[in-house]
């Protein structure tokens, strides 16, 4: 799959008084079986933070579990089933640790396990894609998706089944930890990442998460209790009418710390003494629309846009040491909301110096790209009937060509474990079945998403693109789904964006059901001799890519039926004739010279 090239197709009610629900993570309480812990692979490598692929077990419960006659069975993906037999009993509130010597051991990686309970003999895991099943019976699986005798089933990375979605954090450095022992049958809401690499965990974070074993005894006091978590009495949402709203935490000697500017609570920032109003704030001054130094086509609003509030807050102790994560929740108080939009909303917040510092602000910056120019924020995502159903830490870069100069510019999203180890893709339908892999299944998680300005439409009617790609969906060509959303800047109004799919090696491995790293992409510019630009591959793909060129150059006549064979080893004719007949017809004048992917 890797070299055969795909020819993508690139043409420039709510009701009153809801009240949104605030998801949490489970706690233990309520889960009445063993689980799956924690999980890390390292595949056939040799330099991974810690020193062997493990598997480890817990019994939340409050009585001991036998699993005599039970097994542990492992599948990477594309792979079928291998079973590990087991027999111990594990007491109440005790792990049992389980290592895997199928690749060599790392005696000096950070974290070496120096005790375990059971050695999976000769077995591997892998350091990011792979099923494990924790079975009330001894017989090896022999379906992908077993749902019968399964005690507890994690999927990572890109696996073929898990509960709910597969968690996506894991790599030779990162292990799998289970969230407050949850079990609410979603691997990617159960499930973080954690990063044993010394520059990125203490000692004293090495020694609350390690893998523990029987001999470990009984544990799990390092998990906060309920009554410590920072809690606010109303979830972000959209509302009819204003309230007030308290913050609470059952820590003693500590303090709430908040911000309702976008940028990140600490103990020089506002404490919190009293419930805060949360109410409509148009009428007051605008602040991020007003700003000037942004493009070339600013035009400042002339009128108080609509305004939420976003309210962030986190505990800090006695010594300024902080105890829980930044809690972030977007407010919108209107009496209309019901019907003020009709489509879903999208909150961005974020320390404003990230987009309109001089220096280092993407959105004053704009012709600045590259990883060196991406920046934290944080996104909450209401569908259109208010719903709360993505809450998370992304990366932000601006993205685009000649429109990155435009007032409303195009944002690129990254869902990634450095800015939020529980959630590391945007884990929800966004664009309502109608993104599809070659099977036409709908895709539900994406890495990658853009809030598009609409480009060269941006101020005009903001849906060409969309329409046109719309026209080719029957055909031989990739396109990206699209849906409409409104886009609020740490609570300001930033206008109407399209959510679209982006063209990338994420994307071909969803849609085409293979290994992102197997996906080689290559942009042109034909008005600069052919060299092509490497996106995504390796110099090999390149190599690759001058052999397919140098093929076509020389081969003469593709009547012959050598070389239209040939021919097709390198290319799909279907997608290459299609790509063509699609770009006539909506009379694309960014294209053939630009706008190129293969």
């Amino acid at each position: 799959m890797k070299h055969r090239c795909l020819s993508l197709l690139l043409v420039a009610a709510l009701l009153a008084g809801f009240s949104p629900v605030w998801q949490t993570a489970a706690d233990a309480q309520g889960v009445e079986h063993l689980i799956i812990h924690q999980v890390y692979g390292t595949a056939a490598n040799i330099d991974g933070a810690i020193s062997t692929s493990f598997v480890e077990l817990y019994n939340p419960t409050d009585a001991p579990i036998s699993m005599a006659g039970w097994s542990l069975q492992y599948a990477a993906a594309g792979t079928a089933w291998t079973k590990l037999s087991l027999s111990a009993t594990i007491p109440a509130h005790t792990s049992y640790l389980i290592v895997c010597n199928g690749a060599a051991a790392n005696a000096s990686a950070r974290y070496v396990i120096a005790q375990s309970d059971l050695t999976w003999e000769g077995q591997q895991l892998h350091n990011k894609t792979f099923k494990l099943a924790l079975v009330n019976h001894d017989t090896l699986l022999t379906v992908a998706n077993p749902t019968t005798d399964v005690v507890d089933l994690v999927g990572t990375g890109s696996a073929d089944f898990a509960e709910g979605t597969a968690f996506d954090g894991l790599s030779k450095q990162k292990a799998g930890r289970r969230i407050a022992f949850a079990d609410t049958d979603d691997n990617s809401a159960d499930f973080e990442s954690l990063d044993y690499r010394e520059a990125n965990m203490t000692a004293a974070q090495l020694a609350a998460a390690r893998p523990r074993c029987l001999a470990d005894g009984v544990w799990g006091g390092d998990v906060v209790p309920e009554n410590e978590r920072l809690v606010f009495s109303q979830v972000g949402g959209l509302y009819t009418s204003g309230f007030a709203l308290s913050l609470t935490s059952g820590y003693t000697d500590a303090a709430i710390y908040y911000t309702t500017d976008g940028s990140e609570p600490t103990t020089g920032k506002t404490r919190y003494t009293a419930a805060l109003n949360i109410a409509d704030r148009t009428s007051q001054a605008n602040d991020l629309s007003a700003i000037t130094n942004i493009g070339y086509d600013v035009r400042v609003p002339q009128v108080k846009v609509f305004k939420g509030t976003v309210v962030k807050a986190r505990v800090f102790d006695s010594g300024g040491a902080a105890l829980t994560p930044v809690v972030t929740h977007s407010y919108f108080i209107n009496a209309a909301i019901a019907t003020r939009y009709g489509v879903p909303v999208i909150s961005l917040s974020t320390d404003r110096k990230h987009f309109f510092d001089n220096s280092t602000g993407i959105y004053v910056n704009y012709n600045q790209s590259g990883a060196e120019w991406e920046r934290p924020l944080y996104m909450e995502y209401f569908d259109k009937d208010g719903a709360l159903q993505l809450s998370q830490g992304a990366g932000v870069r601006i993205h685009g060509g000649y429109t990155r100069g435009m007032a409303q510019k195009t944002l690129r999203l990254y869902a990634k474990s450095e800015y939020d180890s529980k959630n590391t893709r945007f884990a929800y339908d966004l664009f309502n079945g109608s993104a599809l892999d070659s099977d036409g299944n709908a895709i539900n998680s994406f890495k990658r998403i853009l809030l598009r300005n609409s480009g060269n439409d941006n101020t005009s009617t903001m849906f060409r693109d969309v329409f046109m790609q719309s026209l080719f969906t029957n055909m031989h060509n990739d396109h990206q789904a699209s849906s409409q959303c409104v886009v609020f800047l740490n609570g300001e109004y930033w206008g109407v964006y399209n959510i679209r799919e982006r063209y990338d090696n994420e994307y071909i491995a969803s849609h085409y059901n293979i290994d992102k790293d197997d996906v080689a992409m290559l942009t042109f510019n034909f008005n600069c001799n052919n060299v092509p630009e490497l996106d995504e591959g390796d110099q090999t793909d390149v190599d690759y890519y001058n052999q397919m060129y140098s093929f076509f150059s020389t081969a003469g006549s593709f009547a012959l039926a050598a070389n239209y064979e040939q021919a097709t080893r390198y290319l799909d004719p279907d997608s290459l004739i299609d790509h063509f007949i699609s770009h006539t017809f909506v009379n694309n004048t960014d294209w053939p010279g630009n706008n190129n992917v293969m």
